[in-house]
């Protein structure tokens, strides 16, 4: 890692092209329709995953490249029937950090499958939790998405409990028009859950986001005040 450090400064000072944490997307099928996002509108029903043989490659590009680490994301790379695969080979590679990017909504197979890889190879693990109730099934595309994504983080705890093993696990949250009256009970859950909380909010900028009226904010008052409860 610290050959990776100094070859990363040496391509800073030659003013030449730094990857320094990329995501790696292993499928654009996903386990919900969220808003916001347009990866699943660009899946294949051909191709749905990517080749462990290309994701080896890709790493161990990244890896030569002196990158200090990646995301493994989707879509849902729970789906991915490698997953475990992926997570283990990239584990066993140099990085100063490898992380998965989950909804952790899906069947309990393959939730168990993919906790189990991460905390074996003692990567970081992080989800997204966007409402609770209704609010949660609007914004995510889903059914019941607060509800099963709690019993998911539940599941992370034992697993780490028994196993005797903690990873770094967080949680990221974007607000919008359509959560913003739950930041306080947002927040407040989330504090109980322990996780590294992560709070942005919604924007349309990127080629994975999609742009969204019932999201955007009407009111910058409440924004302000939803940002006030998030620096406490």
């Amino acid at each position: 890692m610290l050959k990776k450090a100094v070859k990363n400064a040496v391509k800073a000072v030659k003013l030449e092209r730094m990857l320094f944490f990329p995501d790696i997307l292993i499928t654009h099928h996903c386990t919900q329709r969220c808003l916001q996002c347009s990866i699943p509108l660009n899946a294949s029903p051909t191709k749905p995953f990517m080749k462990f043989e290309h994701f080896k490659t890709i790493v161990d590009r990244l890896d030569d490249h002196g990158t200090q680490g990646f995301v493994i994301s989707g879509g849902e790379p729970m789906l991915h029937p490698e997953l475990p695969e992926f997570i283990h080979y990239a584990a066993s590679k140099n990085f100063a950090r490898v992380h998965l990017l989950s909804t952790l909504y899906g069947p309990d197979r393959l939730i168990e499958r993919a906790v189990g890889a991460v905390i074996d190879a003692g990567i970081s693990l992080s989800i997204s939790f966007d409402g609770l109730g209704e609010v949660g099934d609007t914004v995510r595309g889903a059914r019941d998405v607060a509800e099963r994504v709690k019993k998911s983080i539940e599941y992370v705890e034992s697993e780490m409990k028994r196993r005797g093993k903690r990873i770094h696990t967080g949680v990221g949250v974007v607000l919008s028009q359509l959560n913003i009256h739950q930041t306080k009970d947002l927040l407040e859950f989330l504090e109980q859950v322990g996780w590294l909380t992560e709070v942005d909010v919604y924007r349309w900028q990127s080629q994975s986001q999609i742009e969204n009226d019932s999201m955007k904010f009407r009111d910058t008052k409440e924004l302000r005040e939803a940002l006030g409860l998030v620096k406490k």
